[in-house]
């Protein structure tokens, strides 16, 4: 089992001191891993209900900063040297996959192996009405997304033509350096077949008072078809274990992430 952290780079008074601190002391500690979540904006008057704590109650505030994971990931990559740096999830309908792929291509070669993606599919509809993308096909549109990263990052020229994302055979060198793996966030069936289909982890949220996580899964619960084909190409059966990131919050004011990381 690895362990990780979760930097505290989005709570009530979050600073740069505060979270590189953190991310270097990690480091000299010996932990394989920091830990970003991700959210544009917090709403002054927030209707959307947050799906895990009991009474929709999300503790963030529109007073409270958040830094930006995507941007955190090229400063810890410099700020350190063999710390894994991820996230729990990032939204992926906030970015465009070309945007996304090509940073964390770059930022990962200088980084090699280092970074971790989490994906989720987002749940705060007043961000998706903010960047002008849909709501209600949100988890058709993560699933799309994560097969743009795979032809992006392939060393190949790629084209692609989805419902939601398209375009024409481009290079987009350079290539992550290795298999670059992809965390996917999420409770529930579709959530659950979703990561044995097509992801490398699962990204669980759970604590006192929170009503869901690791309890979601149940026997066989990521046993989907006889097979599924990994990030990677590869093929494996669906009977295999999944590794499972575990992430729990502790207050408001403070959050710990145990992550335990796809097998290299």
């Amino acid at each position: 089992m690895r362990f990780g952290l979760h930097l505290p780079s989005a709570q009530p008074g979050a600073n740069v001191e505060d979270v590189m601190a953190v991310a270097r002391t990690a480091e000299e500690l010996q932990f394989d891993s920091v830990w970003m979540f991700d959210h544009l904006f917090t709403p002054t008057a927030l209707a959307s209900k947050y799906p895990y704590s009991r009474d929709g109650s999300y503790a963030m505030t529109a007073a409270d900063p958040f830094f930006d994971p995507i941007a955190l990931y090229g400063v810890l990559a410099g700020a350190t040297s063999k710390l894994r740096i991820g996230t729990g999830v990032t939204i992926a309908a906030y970015r465009h996959p070309i945007v996304l792929g090509k940073m964390l291509a770059s930022i990962e070669n200088f980084a090699p192996g280092r970074i971790v993606l989490g994906l989720g599919r987002g749940w705060m509809r007043e961000e998706f009405e903010g960047v002008g993308v849909g709501f209600d096909r949100r988890g058709a549109r993560l699933e799309e997304y994560i097969k743009a990263l795979r032809a992006i990052w392939s060393g190949e020229p790629a084209s692609f033509r989805g419902e939601f994302y398209s375009w024409q055979e481009a290079g987009f060198l350079p290539a992550p350096t290795t298999h670059l793996p992809i965390l996917l966030g999420g409770h529930g069936e579709e959530a659950l077949r979703r990561t044995a289909e097509l992801g490398d982890g699962w990204v669980i949220t759970t604590g006192k008072g929170q009503g869901a996580g690791s309890r979601q899964l149940k026997p066989g619960s990521l046993c989907w078809g006889p097979r599924w084909t990994r990030g990677d190409g590869t093929s494996q059966s669906s009977r295999s274990s999944i590794p499972i990131s575990c992430g729990s919050r502790i207050s408001p004011t403070r959050r710990c992430r145990s992550r335990v990381l796809p097998r290299t």
